[in-house]
């Protein structure tokens, strides 16, 4: 995440309702995907989604695979990141724009 992304993040933040007069927010070292575990994998997914969502950006199994510097013909493993993530119930399918698998969104399950 570039330090411009996290700002525009920050200042959605700050535009909450005053009804929210605090936050919790836990910052993670960053890891390459072989040093996740499954569960780091899935949250790690599921935290892409949040953030893309807030930016009103759509996730993607090309996004996925951006994140975790995945190349493209490794495609199954982000699919694979994606579908688990899906049965931990942290994220759904957004709207498709067309009947192709490819055009297959995903949000976070609270949106």
């Amino acid at each position: 995440m570039s330090e411009k992304e996290l700002h525009k993040i920050i200042d959605r933040l700050l535009k909450l309702p005053k009804e929210c007069e605090w936050a919790d927010v836990i910052l993670f070292a960053h890891k390459t995907l072989n040093e996740m575990g499954k569960y780091e994998r899935i949250q790690a997914c599921y935290q892409h989604c949040c953030l893309r969502y807030v930016m009103n950006e759509k996730t993607t199994n090309q996004s996925v695979r951006e994140r975790f510097k995945i190349v493209d013909s490794n495609y199954p493993i982000a699919s694979k990141i994606i579908k688990e993530t899906l049965v931990a119930n942290l994220i759904k399918e957004g709207e498709a724009l067309n009947q192709s698998n490819r055009s297959i969104n995903y949000i976070p399950f609270w949106a």
